[in-house]
């Protein structure tokens, strides 16, 4: 039994809090007055889910309240009690989807913080999953006389879901089409079984096994000659090496023999061309001499021309200092010119003294000026004739180092020409000792060929016999290959044969098995249709029996004495009893009321069935398209005889009528939606 409700920020709950007892609790509100929050937060804190959610037609983000200002968590507390046992569930729900859970027994912790862990715990103790909460307990919005609306087949068909009979069908059909498989595999296997029957038939495995046993006697006999003519190859090819190696060493010494005589001829040749070198008297040690003292001439004169080189260089820059005194005394000169131009054009007063500027004065000033002048004029025509003279100086100094360099560059030729002269006179002399060299290596070549008695006819006739018993070993190895190839292909025979025999048998078990499955698959696909039939029928027995027990407890009238589901051929009839004895359809007979009555008795029943241990039921809009005096007898129903039969009730509605049906507690839920208030709550009545 819920014993208590507590929402925090839960849609338009900013805080309330609600309190059940046994009985017929009854919530009562306008449209939008938050009455569905309530039933959506109950099931949200047994089983962590509610029909808006389980459908995604609601975020879980969106229950948290928004108005008017966004919340960032909402929180649920509801307590209940079950077998002497008091538990309070605690969800929180968080804007950034982190959100927990909690579930306390008798104050301990013993689930959470995930929320898988605290549903899976609350469906032990509830004996009960959403699924079959949703299916027996809750009833939502205008769905209490649902299974009324149904037509018979729809009506099995929902019944069949409810009490979870459509898996016995579905493992039927799945046996069905696995049986159909395994017989449409059988029928390939066994046309490829066939195939193979006939493949082994067209092998004729004892005429392969005779070719296997000839070609092994072959092979012994090519085998033995093999032996005898490895020898014979092996003893030819060490005679015709030992010759072949002479023949090697006779090239050799025929091409050194022409080589040598080639090498003297060319010698003599080259002595020839150098005749008047060898005609001159020439003296090795007086070429050197000569070479020495022509070096030390050329040494002299380098140095002379570096010493004209400096003198050059220290006169260029006696002319680039006089040059610059020059243009010093050129500036000064034409500073005066300047000078007595302005003076001479000067009227009044000095610019220096102030004084008034008399003739004479300004006569004396230029004197002055003019004598100045003229002293630079002589100390730069001074200069000028210093720099002719150095410049003559090194014009001069110029032409002899030229002459110098002339002398060096003849000089250096002159060297050339007698290094030359000795590097031929040291060439002659090493081919005169090579000539030498030469002729005497030349007999002893002679004399090894002679020596060597190589017979160039024998080397063939070696070669022919070497090359014949080769070619003979290599056609027995070739022979020897190819019908061992041909033995291990007509072996792989035999081994197909044999693999093919194998495979036969295994397909054939494997067939035979397959058989026995498909006979098996279909004695149990008959024996899941037998079972559906015996379920149906204990549990509409079952159902039946709690439907009597229930409707002479909740129907107000004395017109119909029972109710129950009668099989049909297409699904299953809500069949009533007249006091006459008659069972008569309800389907156009009854009213409002009267529906109502069997609706809540088919509920019950199948909650009683399902659940085992009835104790909550849950009515969302249960008077829709009822009338008042039919409302007013639904009223009587809920709070006279339904709390006899269910441990707790729940109500929800916007109808003011059903007051009436409150046994418990009664609230009244409020709202001024136009100013985004949060939902009041108001107990009118406790019973």
């Amino acid at each position: 039994m819920i014993t208590s409700l507590e929402l925090t920020n839960w849609r338009t709950h900013s805080n309330t809090t609600l309190d059940f007892e046994k009985g017929t609790n009854v919530i009562i509100g306008v449209m939008g007055s938050g009455k569905s929050s309530i039933v959506n937060a109950i099931t949200y804190a047994l089983f962590g889910t509610f029909p808006g959610l389980k459908n995604r037609s609601v975020a879980l983000k969106e229950i948290i309240k928004n108005k008017p200002n966004q919340s960032e968590t909402s929180e649920i507390k509801l307590t209940f009690n079950k077998e002497k046992n008091n538990y309070k569930v605690e969800r929180i729900i968080k804007l950034d989807g982190t959100n927990e859970a909690k579930l306390h027994e008798n104050g301990k912790l013993i689930a959470g913080p995930k929320q898988k862990d605290v549903n899976e715990r609350i469906e032990k103790i509830l004996g009960m999953d959403y699924e079959i909460f949703s299916r027996a307990v809750y009833a939502e919005q205008n769905e209490l006389d649902f299974f009324l609306k149904l037509s018979p087949g729809e009506r099995k068909k929902k019944f069949d879901e409810l009490l979870q009979l459509e898996k016995y069908e579905n493992a039927r059909k799945y046996s069905t089409t696995l049986q159909n498989e395994i017989t449409k595999e059988n029928k390939t296997a066994k046309e490829f079984l066939e195939q193979q029957k006939n493949i082994l038939k067209n092998y004729e495995e004892e005429k392969i096994l005779e070719q296997i046993k000839e070609i092994e006697i072959q092979l012994k006999e090519i085998g033995e000659k093999l032996i005898q003519t490895k020898k014979n190859m092996e003893s030819s090819e060490k005679e015709y090496k030992k010759e072949a190696e002479k023949e090697k060493t006779h090239t050799e010494l025929n091409n050194e023999l022409i080589k040598t005589k080639t090498k003297i001829e060319q010698i003599n040749e080259e002595l020839k061309k150098t005749k008047e070198i060898n005609e001159k008297e020439t003296n090795e040690n007086e070429i050197n001499d000569t070479i020495k003292k022509t070096k030390e001439e050329i040494t002299k004169k380098i140095n002379e021309k570096e010493k004209i080189e400096k003198e050059i260089k220290t006169i260029n820059e006696k002319i680039l200092a006089l040059s610059e005194e020059r243009k010093v005394i050129v500036f000064q000169i034409n500073s005066i010119e300047k000078e007595i131009k302005e003076i001479s054009a000067l009227e009044g007063n000095c610019p220096t003294c102030k004084q008034k500027l008399e003739e004479s004065h300004k006569t004396k000033i230029i004197e002055e000026r003019n004598k100045k002048m003229q002293t630079h004029t002589i100390e730069k025509e001074k200069k000028e004739k210093e720099l002719i003279e150095l410049k003559k100086n090194v014009e001069e100094k110029e032409i002899e180092k030229k002459e110098i360099e002339k002398n060096i560059d003849l000089l250096k030729k002159e060297n050339y020409s007698q290094e030359t002269l000795l590097k031929e006179i040291k060439e002659i002399e090493e081919k005169r000792k090579k000539l030498v060299e030469l002729n005497l290596n030349l007999p002893l070549i002679e004399k090894q060929i002679k020596e060597l008695n190589f017979d160039k006819k024998l080397v063939e006739e070696l070669k022919e016999k070497y090359f014949k018993e080769d070619n003979k070993m290599k056609l027995a190895q070739n022979e020897i290959s190819s019908k061992s190839e041909l033995k291990k292909t007509l072996e792989n025979n035999i081994e197909k044969i044999n693999q093919i025999r194998k495979n036969i048998e295994k397909n054939e078990n494997e067939i035979n098995q397959k058989e026995e499955a498909a006979k098996n698959l279909g004695v149990f696909s008959n024996c899941l249709i037998a079972t559906q039939i015996e379920l149906r029928k204990e549990m509409i027995e079952t159902i039946n029996s709690a439907m009597s027990d229930i409707w002479e407890k909740i129907y107000p009238y004395k017109d119909y004495t029972d109710a129950k589901l009668s099989i049909v051929e297409d699904g299953y009839d809500l069949v009533v009893l007249t006091r006459g004895g008659e069972w008569v359809r309800v389907e156009g007979i009854l009213s409002g009321g009267e529906r109502s009555a069997a609706a809540l008795c088919i509920r019950m029943a199948f909650a009683l069935v399902l659940t085992k241990n009835l104790s909550m039921l849950i009515l969302d809009e249960p008077t829709h398209n009822l009338d008042a005096n039919s409302v007013s007898k639904l009223s009587e129903m809920l709070r006279e005889e339904m709390p006899k039969l269910v441990e707790q009730i729940f109500i929800i509605t916007h109808d003011k009528q059903l007051e009436e049906a409150a046994s418990s507690n009664l609230y009244l839920l409020y709202r001024d939606k136009n100013l985004d208030e949060a939902t009041k709550t108001e107990i009118k009545k406790f019973i």
